[in-house]
Parts: structure tokens; C-alpha cells; sequence
């Protein structure tokens, strides 16, 4: 990873800490800071599919957007209008989750993607 991706996890670049971000959902617990990653669950009505990432609580002061996307074909990718959730504190960091959309007509996207850059004005 660049060390500005590494910055905008939240990780440090002076160490081998990347992997993907763990956390306990249900207990609001970020456990190990990383990339982004899928998370899921097999609640009594189906499948709850989530994506997780790491954003930086002063991502705005710092210029960094975080732009999640999903994909149904790793073609064409749509960029989520949704808020992610906030579910767990990290100090300087917080952990975030998007459910997984559904694509027309009732497919779940299946790919996703984050883009990390500069906030644009």
C-alpha cells in the first residue's frame, strides 16, 4: 500500500500491519485496523452481506475522500449514494459499513471496489 492509502486506514507505514480490517459488528468493536473487507451474517431472514472500511475522523480536514463502488461484473461499477454506518471507534479512525446494493432487477452487486483519493474542489 502507498503510505497515503496507509494514512487514510489509519495504519502505520513503518510497520507490516495491512490485511483487512476486523472488527465485532455486533459488539461495536474495531479489533485489528486493515483494508476494507466483506463481512456477513445468516440472520433468520436471509443474508445480511456488508462491506467494511476504515475512515479517518478528520478525513475532511486531511482531503481525503473515500468513494465506495460496487459492481455486478467488475465492468461497470456504481458508486454508492448510501451513508456508510458508523459501527465501531478507533480512536482517530473509525470503522464504517455499507450493506451490499441490489442491482435491477433484485440482483445484489457481487464486486466491490474503494477509491481513495483527494477531495476535489
Amino acid at each position: 500500500m502507498s503510505n497515503y492509502v496507509e494514512f487514510a486506514f489509519g495504519l502505520n507505514p513503518h510497520t507490516n500491519d495491512a490485511g483487512p480490517v476486523k472488527a465485532d459488528v455486533p459488539g461495536h468493536i474495531l479489533t485489528k485496523r486493515g483494508g476494507p473487507t466483506v463481512w456477513y451474517q445468516v440472520p433468520g431472514n436471509g443474508t445480511d452481506f456488508r462491506v467494511i472500511f476504515i475512515r479517518r475522523k478528520d478525513a475532511a480536514e486531511a482531503g481525503i475522500a473515500y468513494t465506495p463502488q460496487f459492481s455486478g461484473d467488475l465492468v461497470s461499477w456504481t458508486t454508492s449514494a448510501a451513508i456508510p454506518l458508523i459501527i465501531a471507534d478507533g480512536g482517530e479512525v473509525e470503522a464504517v459499513s455499507l450493506n451490499f446494493p441490489l442491482f435491477s432487477p433484485g440482483q445484489h452487486a457481487n464486486f466491490f471496489r474503494l477509491k481513495v483519493g483527494r477531495i476535489s474542489n
